[in-house]
């Protein structure tokens, strides 16, 4: 190659990088001009994607790399993107004016169909766990997970599928309809589908979370109850680690228990951990007997969102009832209003 056909070339990939990052940069102005965002983002995109808590990796249609997105950050997000959190991470998708999804930590997502002929169709898959609101009128409707399919969406819904887990659908408002295995469930408001061995739908009050319908089914109901009118620890596994503590009196769910009785497995709050059985007033027997290694994780939610939580509260309640989920909040007068 002579010297003026790699000057030219090297000229005509600087032309290319500079007309992308001009691209770029022209994208992000016109984002940021007042009132533009939203009518931009309505005519060429399928949804605006808010980054919540850091701790999310953005994977564009037709590309194999994952680009992180700082706490904060908004961007288009298309038909065949992905997007997954990491241990903490949380992302909020608000589709137009018809419907929010909050993913949160530990999940993917990706947008498979999204189109009005004449109102919405909307079609995605995920992992993990989900809250969704849609207020519009839907046509056409798919969430596949791992291990089952909604094809019909309530007006709230929240999704849990995860390994080591029970998959679950909950319904806060209106009827879902859910497949599994080729079986077809509905889940009313106020109801859960709980998938274990198989699938089974179960009456719930709220929480409407996938550790409640678990209790709700096989957990015997208890009391935690002391004397001494304090808050009772509880704990990761037997003589473990603390995971948080309980008011006196709370009311749970056995859930197991050690190879002598002496420590129960609970479910509470929004999770599960273990608390000396003598600290529990039950008629509970035949409780499975778990081993000795067994041990818990809950995982709760930091500087949570105006917006995060009003997609949270019908599921999980008010913060004052879960206080192991809703750790802190980005503006205490959510929480306390």
């Amino acid at each position: 190659m002579s010297n003026f056909q790699s000057i030219q070339l090297t000229k005509g990939i600087r032309s290319r990088a500079l007309l992308s990052l001009s691209l770029t940069l022209g994208l992000l102005l016109l984002l940021s001009l007042p009132g533009a965002r939203s009518a931009f983002a309505q005519d060429h995109f399928a949804a605006k994607l808010t980054i919540a808590f850091e701790g999310v990796e953005v994977q564009r249609s037709g590309t194999t790399d994952w680009l992180p997105l700082p706490l904060g950050a908004e961007t288009a997000f298309n038909v065949g993107d992905s997007l997954h959190t990491g241990d903490h991470g949380r992302a909020y998708l608000e589709f137009q004016t018809d419907g929010q999804v909050l993913i949160l930590p530990r999940s993917t997502y990706q947008l498979i169909e999204f189109a009005y002929s004449p109102n919405l169709h909307l079609s995605a898959k995920m992992s993990g766990n989900l809250v969704q609101k849609l207020s519009g009128t839907v046509d056409a409707y798919r969430l596949e997970t791992p291990r089952l399919t909604i094809t019909q969406t309530s007006a709230l819904l929240a999704v849990w599928d995860r390994d080591g887990s029970p998959a679950s659908v909950t319904s806060a408002d209106g009827t879902a309809q859910t497949t599994v295995g080729g079986k077809e469930f509905t889940v009313s408001n106020g109801q859960g589908l709980l998938l274990k061995d198989t699938p089974v739908v179960v009456n719930v009050p709220l929480p409407l979370t996938e550790p409640h319908l678990e209790g709700a089914l096989d957990g015997c109901p208890g009391t935690i109850h002391t004397n001494h009118d304090q808050n009772i620890n509880i704990h990761t596994g037997i003589d473990s680690d603390i995971i948080g503590n309980a008011p006196n009196d709370s009311v749970v769910r056995v859930m197991g228990t050690n190879h002598n009785q002496s420590w129960y497995r609970i479910q509470i709050f929004s999770g599960f951990g273990w608390i000396q059985a003598d600290l529990v007033r039950s008629a509970c027997s035949g409780l499975p007997v778990l081993p000795e290694t067994s041990y818990e994780f809950n995982w709760g939610l930091q500087q949570i969102q105006p917006f995060e939580f009003a997609l949270l509260e019908p599921f999980y309640g008010a913060p004052e009832h879960d206080p192991w989920y809703y750790v802190t909040f980005l503006a205490p007068e959510v929480a306390n209003p």
